[in-house]
């Protein structure tokens, strides 16, 4: 469950984030209670037990870790897209080339929003 504090302005919507959490709070409670019946509950996923090393991708963490600094750093759609360009995500499997400017523009907004929360 995920809560912007900008979303929690007025008592209500307060109260009802409350309400919600408390409602994720007591299903977590059912779910990790041994006397827990899984078959009255048809809708709940299978547990899954991971199993081995989770897999790792250098290359993938160093291609999110550029492209969140560009996203984070640009002015304007032109400059992430020349930036972009620039970058080693260019000409890959990421296709930037193709990506809309409103999904750059939205992309941008993301990233410059959840980096000034640090």
């Amino acid at each position: 469950m995920e809560q912007l504090g900008a979303g929690l302005q007025t008592e209500a919507s307060k109260a009802a984030f409350r309400a919600d959490f408390r409602r994720m709070a007591e299903i977590a409670a059912a779910w990790n209670n041994p006397a827990f019946d899984e078959s009255i509950h048809p809708f709940t996923p299978p547990t899954i037990r991971p199993t081995g090393t989770p897999a790792e991708d250098l290359e993938l963490h160093q291609q999110q870790l550029e492209l969140s600094s560009i996203l984070e750093r640009s002015v304007s759609l032109e400059a992430a897209q020349q930036a972009l360009g620039n970058s080693s995500l260019a000409r890959s499997d990421w296709q930037l080339e193709r990506w809309s400017p409103y999904m750059l523009e939205t992309a941008i907004g993301i990233a410059q929003k959840w980096m000034k929360r640090d």
